[in-house]
């Protein structure tokens, strides 16, 4: 397709002509901005890096390549599908081909399960921001227009980089003629991945791409034994994320308020112009539990539709995905405080995480009561007109934000719903996989708690240098 005939939906759709907009001011003062043209030298690189993934040796423990459904040539098979989507309508001349990929691949599979919930749905129009917080944001238009919801630019491969990592923490080794096993216990891990140079530095590096607002390299190729475990997880986190921000559209939620949109660019400062919708605990714990309801819904339709017996069923994996996005965001959140301030952050008490965690589940509750109970039926009207809702909910311990539930109580809330779904019986192979997603969870925590002390006493040293590099 001829560069100049490629069409964009920002010339003639408000919301991505604004998303536009702010994607150019975003990357102003960056040369290497991404800006998508069709060029056979782009597409040239995309064919490259899929072939490059095809070319992969087989691994040296002898592992059939065939374990991972990885066939040879199944990733270059896609580039025709990929060359469609990219010669279609684009939403903005800035929106990088990864991002687009995976935004339409999990926007598609949520419109056709919400449309099938209410035919009245209409579907968000969704691009990516460097927002500067590993975070979403809605930003509100009158009606009939649709939402504009952006996502962090750094999220989805900061969310890949982390699930390799993760898996990486775990021993994966053959175990006869197409078959393998895994050793994810304490005693494998402390022995070896937990003091592992190379994983600790790549663990580094990720951190230090985020906090530095950066788009985060992945420092390694996935091995094809890793490749169905890390896509599992890795798309449960991207359907989790863009299903809680349409859980706040499909619930009505109209925001409880409004606060100017803050991008990661050099002078810090938000652009008083564009407000996004500020959020309730209600409101955020209601949404977490509609992406994580979408999370279990798809996954579950999946697994039905698996091509042969002989396919692995990572579905109880692909549950932790959530668990493990709340995990890596309070991660991120902690080295980001490091990084500011050259000192741990402060630790919640028993007390305030009994506090907060009771809070938590009240706002949910009457949330159900004003959306419908267990969030499967349409709301009927604004919750402030329900009568259900408590008169006088338990008040936030002192300094808590009221428009934001920190990321261990909504990492809590969502592992309460995933151990409330896991099926009373299980295969030795479902609980296997269930048991590897808590482990690369618990794994990746006690990494980061291993090497933050010593990144502070780095950043001490550091202090009033303004260095390019907190983490190497």
């Amino acid at each position: 397709m001829d560069p100049a005939k490629l069409k964009f939906l920002s010339d003639t759709d408000p919301a991505y002509s604004l998303l536009e907009i702010l994607q150019k001011e975003a990357y102003a003062d960056d040369p290497h901005a991404f800006r998508w043209t069709n060029d056979p030298a782009e597409l040239a690189k995309i064919a490259a890096l899929l072939r490059t993934l095809d070319e992969r040796p087989v691994l040296s423990n002898g592992v059939s390549p065939a374990l991972t459904g990885s066939a040879d040539g199944a990733f270059s098979s896609s580039l025709a599908t990929i060359k469609a989507t990219l010669g279609e309508q684009l939403p903005t001349r800035y929106e990088d081909a990864s991002s687009l990929w995976i935004l339409n691949n999990v926007v598609q599979k949520l419109d056709a399960r919400l449309r099938a919930r209410s035919p009245e749905w209409r579907s968000p129009r969704i691009g990516t921001l460097p927002l500067g917080t590993l975070n979403a944001k809605a930003i509100p238009f009158p009606e009939p227009e649709p939402y504009l919801v952006v996502v962090h630019s750094a999220l989805f491969s900061f969310c890949h980089e982390m699930a390799k990592i993760g898996l990486k923490t775990v021993t994966f080794a053959q175990a006869g003629d197409d078959q393998f096993s895994i050793d994810f216990s304490e005693k494998t891990f402390n022995e070896g991945p937990r003091h592992d140079p190379q994983l600790l530095m790549r663990f580094s590096m990720a951190l230090e791409d985020i906090v530095n607002n950066r788009r985060v390299r992945g420092h390694a190729r996935p091995d094809r034994l890793h490749d169905l475990a890390v896509g599992s997880i890795v798309n449960a986190m991207e359907v989790f994320i863009i299903g809680h921000e349409f859980g706040h559209v499909y619930l009505k939620h109209g925001g409880n308020g409004s606060e100017p949109l803050r991008l990661a660019k050099s002078n810090g400062d938000a652009n008083q112009e564009i407000q996004v919708a500020r959020r309730s605990w209600a409101q955020e714990s209601a949404a977490d539990v509609f992406g994580y309801m979408m999370v279990s819904d798809l996954i579950q339709e999946e697994a039905a539709h698996a091509n042969s017996s002989d396919d692995i069923d990572l579905s109880q994996f692909g549950m932790l995905g959530p668990i493990l996005f709340f995990e890596i965001s309070e991660i991120s959140e902690e080295a980001a405080y490091i990084y500011e301030h050259a000192d741990l952050p402060s630790e919640p008490s028993a007390n305030e995480r009994t506090t907060v965690l009771k809070v938590l589940n009240e706002a949910l509750a009457d949330e159900v009561n004003a959306v419908g109970t267990a969030l499967k039926e349409p709301k009927n009207g604004p919750a402030e007109e329900n009568q259900n809702v408590r008169q006088h909910p338990s008040p936030l311990p002192p300094g808590m934000d009221a428009s934001h539930p920190p990321y261990w109580a909504r990492g809590a809330l969502v592992r309460a719903q995933w151990e409330m779904a896991l099926p009373k019986k299980m295969t030795a192979e479902d609980r296997a996989f269930a048991l590897l997603g808590v482990a690369v969870v618990k794994n990746l925590r006690t990494m980061w708690d291993d090497i933050k002390p010593a990144l502070v006493s780095i950043r001490k040293q550091q202090a009033g240098q303004q260095p390019k590099s907190l983490f190497r």
